[in-house]
């Protein structure tokens, strides 16, 4: 019941500015040469889904003014991705073929008014895409074109009307077309009447009725409840538990770390004061929690049915080595400080097996649906990223440790 030689459009969603692309600048001289007239660009940015035969780039509150407009002048230009001019246009607008891809238009307005170019920052395009007739389905009931199949049939595809006659029917929402988007309007018209081939004349208004659709936001998917793993490993379970209160006793750790650099004191201490000032309070501290961790780590085992993890001990030596280096910051003149980066990295290394973890990245891919291999994989890139710090933090340890010995031979 719709013709299908009539014309559809697209008219996309307003598309903001993306940017201003400078200033307002001076263009040129007005007429007498006495009132500059400034340039102002805007830049857009689209996107074509498919290739369209028609499509046309325009400014409602510009557009088909030519005397009329307050402005000296305006041109718009259009280019691909590829920055190659492909069109452009001034007051009136026309269509252009253009395939699947990302454009840019560019807008130049001229005025005397720099003010009044500024107020035009968030001017919108609108993009109209001529599309393929849409078909539209009638109903003689709003259950019925809400497809309730209780609610009968659909209308005959003809029926003869008598002259002062009216029937009612009712449209269902089409199918938007692939290059549709939410928030964009179809624009169309529709004919509701067929002359015999005995009859005289058109049979059917010129040009149609009017037809305005309005494009939806899609339909959510309802996600269906994933089943549990059965191998899911349990995180309540005791090893687990227990590891969780390392990593938390590592994180006060570090948190204490700062607190044991020596910062030089306001005022000189007594001399009879015996107190222990601050950083060496919270280095006490530091080493015995260290020293109650390195035992911690060490005794903790995992269960053999557990998933790949890394050494217990080695977040903590990371952990120790960091602090190594932070002490050393500002004073790598000092060799005492900096052959304990050397040995803080020498533990890290001990744990880890460079072979083994050059020979287990060797190979490039894993299974994506192998959980023990992906974790393995997890545990092989968390080894060798300690593995490269841990070479990294010993071998500018060691470079300085080479200039302080050099410069006091």
């Amino acid at each position: 019941m719709t013709d299908s030689t009539s014309e559809w459009c697209l008219q996309a969603k307003l598309v903001p500015p993306a940017a201003p692309c400078g200033d307002v600048g001076i263009g040129d001289a007005g007429v007498g040469g006495k009132t500059p007239i400034y340039d102002y660009l805007l830049s857009y940015k689209f996107a074509l889904k498919e290739a369209c035969e028609g499509v046309t780039v325009r400014f409602p509150s510009l557009s088909a003014q030519l005397y009329e407009s307050g402005y000296e002048a305006q041109l718009w230009a259009l280019f691909d991705a590829h920055k190659r001019l492909l069109r452009w246009g001034d007051y009136y607008v026309d269509k252009t073929k253009l395939m699947a891809g990302e454009y840019e238009v560019r807008l130049q307005l001229r005025h005397d008014s720099p003010a009044h170019l500024e107020k035009l920052k968030d001017l919108p395009m609108v993009v109209d895409l001529q599309i393929a007739p849409v078909v539209l389905s009638f109903h003689w009931s709003r259950a019925s074109a809400l497809d309730d199949p209780a609610a009968g049939p659909k209308p005959p595809l003809r029926r003869l009307l008598e002259p002062h006659t009216r029937v009612a029917l009712h449209v269902a929402s089409p199918a938007a077309p692939a290059i549709a988007e939410p928030g964009d309007t179809l624009l169309g018209s529709a004919t509701f009447a067929k002359l015999s081939s005995e009859g005289v004349g058109a049979g059917k208004r010129p040009g149609g009725w009017p037809v305005t659709l309005f494009v939806p936001p899609a339909a959510k998917k309802e996600e269906q409840p994933k089943p549990a793993s059965k191998d899911k490993e349990d995180e309540t379970a005791p090893h687990r538990m227990e590891a969780a209160l390392r990593a938390l006793k590592i994180s006060q750790l570090v948190k204490l770390s700062p607190k044991c650099k020596c910062k030089p004191p306001k005022e000189p201490a007594d001399a009879g004061d015996a107190a222990p000032l601050p950083h060496e309070a919270a280095a006490a501290r530091y080493e015995a929690l260290l020293a109650e961790l390195r035992a911690e780590c060490a005794a903790a085992a995992a269960p053999p049915d557990a998933p790949p993890e890394v050494p217990p001990l080695l977040p903590l030596l990371q952990a120790h080595l960091e602090h190594a280096e932070a002490m050393s910051e500002g004073r790598r003149a000092d060799e005492e400080l900096l052959r304990g980066v050397v040995a803080a990295a020498d533990e890290v290394l001990s744990l880890l097996d460079a072979t083994q973890i050059a020979a287990a990245l060797g190979v490039p891919h894993v299974d994506p649906d192998d959980k023990r291999a992906k974790q393995r994989r997890e545990v092989d890139e968390a080894q060798k990223k300690a593995l490269v710090g841990a070479l990294h933090l010993k071998a500018a340890a060691l470079a300085d440790l080479h200039k302080v010995a050099a410069a006091a031979g």
